[in-house]
């Protein structure tokens, strides 16, 4: 009991449809007996209509629980004996000669007359109140019945488009979350490799060379034996063929003949490798321009572009 009216406390709208439904029930039992005594001791009679309000009560519940297998029926068959029930209560309960019923008569004799019925005729007009009074209280009841259902599919949609929408939000975040970590180990990476190859462009240039020298472009550069006996030993083979690779890629140095040579002097080879390992771009002229002394580079710019320019027309 507690249960059902912290329910109806937290589902106050659609509560209200139980109203009816509940109401119907408890004045058909009297109605459903005054007709089930006609054919049976006054006792079966209350016992039997006790049994057809308890059916249409498991009927409901059955509906609101979506159980199939005749349900519908079921409720159907129980609301048309409280529809007798109901209709027979009234049509014995109303007294012709009252007052009331006198009244009714005279309201409403011309409604009747304009579908041929005589309103001299006591017990059509009985049957006609018996019917609006008592019959269509069920109908209220099963119409109720529909409406808790309906609303309570309605509640269902709603709770599962939020749930639908909270997963999508959640796919999103994770989604973001997963490109954002991908893009973080990137970024360490990059860091790595930049802490290796920039010492590995001075050394390649011999910008660390006592003399202070460097080789500009066109010049023969160390053999790999040469290169790798020059280095930090910290550095591995595999640190340094990387680099050589990279370097023939971004076309800071070029591999003729077994003779690698530079293409690019120090300043400009340490641009195109410090863009290459932040991913930034700068644009063919000013690349041009850092080969001058006193030129500011740009960091907004596409050296991407000198690199496919310079590969298409090899």
């Amino acid at each position: 009991m507690i249960r059902f009216f912290k329910w109806v406390k937290n589902n106050p709208n659609r509560a209200m449809f139980l109203v009816p439904i509940l109401l119907v029930a408890g004045i058909s039992i009297s109605h459903v007996v005054t007709w089930y005594d006609i054919a049976n001791p006054i006792s079966w009679a209350i016992y039997l209509s006790i049994a057809i309000e308890v059916a249409a009560i498991t009927a409901l519940i059955a509906a609101t629980n979506k159980v199939k297998g005749g349900v519908w029926f079921m409720f159907g068959l129980v609301t048309f004996i409280q529809m007798l029930g109901n209709i027979f209560y009234s049509y014995k309960e109303i007294d012709a000669s009252g007052e009331l019923f006198i009244s009714w008569i005279e309201l409403t004799g011309p409604v009747w007359e304009m579908f041929g019925s005589d309103i001299s005729d006591i017990p059509t007009m009985k049957r006609y109140l018996a019917f609006l009074e008592g019959g269509l209280l069920p109908v209220i009841s099963l119409t109720s019945l529909h409406f808790f259902v309906k609303y309570q599919k309605e509640e269902e949609e709603e709770v599962e488009a939020t749930s639908e929408e909270d997963v999508h939000n959640l796919a999103d975040d994770e989604s973001k979350e997963s490109f954002e970590k991908v893009v973080e180990e990137k970024k360490k990476k990059l860091e790595e490799d930049k802490r290796v190859f920039e010492p590995l462009l001075r050394s390649l240039y011999s910008v660390d060379d006592d003399e202070g020298a460097q080789i500009q472009s066109g010049e023969i550069l160390p053999t790999y034996v040469e290169f790798r006996e020059k280095v930090d030993s910290k550095f591995t083979d595999d640190n340094i063929k990387m680099f050589l690779t990279l370097c023939n890629y971004l076309h800071i140095t070029e591999l003729s003949d077994n003779v690698r040579k530079s293409k690019a002097d120090y300043n400009s080879a340490l641009i195109i490798l410090s863009k290459y390992l932040t991913l930034e771009v700068v644009a063919d002229d000013e690349l041009e321009n850092s080969e001058k002394p006193n030129n500011k580079i740009s960091k907004n710019k596409d050296w991407w572009s000198t690199s496919k320019s310079k590969k298409n027309k090899l």
